[in-house]
């Protein structure tokens, strides 16, 4: 549920900051902290840090910018 939602969010960002991307996380897991939908799930609010932190790198390693080859770089031989 909590990667869902923060993926869903994360990927409608543009060329986010590592810190504007942990913001709308944590801003996402405070919600659902605050609406006790993780009452049950065992994880404390430390926990909450550590899972944000984690969310955005991975988000930032599958969202990574390739650089731009020159053309003809790689053209058949």
């Amino acid at each position: 549920m909590l990667a869902d939602s923060c993926e869903a969010a994360l990927r409608s960002l543009k060329d986010a900051t590592h810190e504007e991307a942990l913001q709308m996380v944590n801003k996402i897991l405070r919600a659902r902290w605050q609406d006790n939908q993780l009452v049950d799930s065992g994880l404390s609010r430390e926990d909450m840090a550590k899972i944000a932190e984690v969310f955005v790198r991975v988000w930032e390693q599958v969202n990574h910018k390739r650089i731009a080859y020159p053309k003809g770089v790689f053209s058949a031989r």
